[in-house]
């Protein structure tokens, strides 16, 4: 066991150095290249490590008591120790989203992030939750048993996928968008389908309500009749009015469940020119429907993430 206590080792290259159980207490690290190194058990307490690179170092059941970390290069890292948080100045830590940690022993990310909570490092902050709560579901998944497997499977898609936990809030509305796009042309598709091809109660219909105003001849009047159609378009003309629909079909469509007042999909109608309501049958009331229940979520899991920490 090395006894480096107070030792100068700044800028030192210690490459793949084996430090397990050494005492580096109040010793200083600044700027040291530690790539690769081994300090299980080591006492790091009061030790300055600023701006040092810990790619791929291992850290486990070491003392990071006060412990001086801003700036700290932790890429791959393994990060596990077993003492009070480091210093409380954690400012540009880099590779923070790449530590791991071996099953159970999470503790001292918490404790990371939540030093980088009060300080107000949103980012890293994020950065951290993730670390933390990719490393559950991937133990889950690799370590558990078949129910924990099955869960760390539905983490992963429903939080990791969608917003990486947090750390990509902006990835869920991205996901939204890519998924109207693709369902546009489906819309396409079965607006250019000819009525009787494969089930004539399939496609999306114009429905223009009673109350609705018409202009005939220069005289505004309420209609007194419901007027159903079903949008169709063959042919080569007509196919940019197809696609024209179907965008805006699957825009109402990614927006047709609100809270109470707050419904884009109703907001956006009031754009038309136009009183009418598109309406689908058939499997495209049942692909339409499914994205809807797709797009309010990601825009809950977009909002959640976004504003505020629902996996601390």
């Amino acid at each position: 066991m090395a006894n480096l206590t107070q030792a100068r080792l700044d800028r030192a290259n210690l490459t793949q150095a084996d430090l397990v159980a050494a005492n580096l207490t109040q010793a200083r690290l600044d700027e040291a290249n530690l790539t690769r190194a081994r300090l299980d058990r080591a006492d790091l307490a009061q030790a300055r490590l600023d701006r040092a690179d810990l790619t791929r170092v291992q850290l486990l059941e070491s003392n990071l008591n006060a412990t001086h970390v801003a700036g700290v290069i932790l890429t791959d890292a393994t990060y596990a120790p077993a003492s009070p948080p480091p210093d409380t100045y954690v400012a540009g830590i880099k590779g923070l989203q790449t530590v791991a940690f071996p099953r159970g022993q999470e503790t001292g990310l918490v404790q990371l992030r939540e030093l980088l909570q009060k300080a107000g490092l949103r980012d890293l902050e994020r950065e951290a939750t993730y670390a933390i709560e990719s490393g559950r579901t991937w133990h889950a998944v690799v370590d558990g048993n078949l129910f924990e497997a099955l869960e760390g499977l539905f983490r992963f898609i429903a939080f990791d996928v969608t917003t990486g936990y947090g750390l990509h809030p902006g990835r869920a509305l991205g996901i939204i968008v890519l998924v109207g796009i693709a369902l546009a042309w489906v819309y396409v598709w079965a607006i250019c389908l000819p009525p009787k091809k494969p089930n004539p109660a399939s496609g999306i219909y114009r429905v223009w309500p009673t109350d609705r105003v018409e202009v005939s001849r220069n005289r505004p009047k309420l209609a007194d009749e419901t007027k159903v159609e079903r949008l169709y378009r063959s042919g080569y003309t007509q196919q940019r009015s197809a696609l024209g629909y179907a965008a805006y079909f699957s825009l109402l469509s990614a927006f047709h469940i609100g809270w109470r007042d707050l419904n884009v999909g109703t907001w956006i109608s009031r754009i038309q020119p136009r009183e009418y309501a598109l309406r689908a049958t058939g499997w495209v009331r049942v692909v339409s429907g499914l994205q809807s229940l797709l797009s309010v979520y990601l825009l809950a899991i977009w909002a959640l993430t976004y504003f505020g920490r629902p996996f601390q």
